[in-house]
């Protein structure tokens, strides 16, 4: 993530955060029914979320610095 917004040159522009989330769920094994004494097995599933926000002041001063080298 970090080298996508340094390769665009946005890393001050845009502000992010990934927020991870495990949570593990118990599945039987094998066909039919559960029953107290079945064997399981635990199963890991893994959430990514990314958030991001745009700064809006530091979108501005970019813009305008590029606009007074065009000029």
């Amino acid at each position: 993530m970090e080298s996508i917004l340094k390769r665009y040159r946005v890393k001050k522009q845009i502000l992010t955060s990934i927020e991870k989330k495990i949570s593990y769920q118990k599945v039987d094994q094998g066909a039919g029914r559960g029953s107290k004494n079945r064997p399981f097995r635990r199963v890991r599933q893994t959430t990514l979320s990314l958030t991001y926000q745009r700064c809006e002041t530091a979108i501005t001063h970019q813009q305008s610095i590029l606009l007074q080298k065009t000029f």
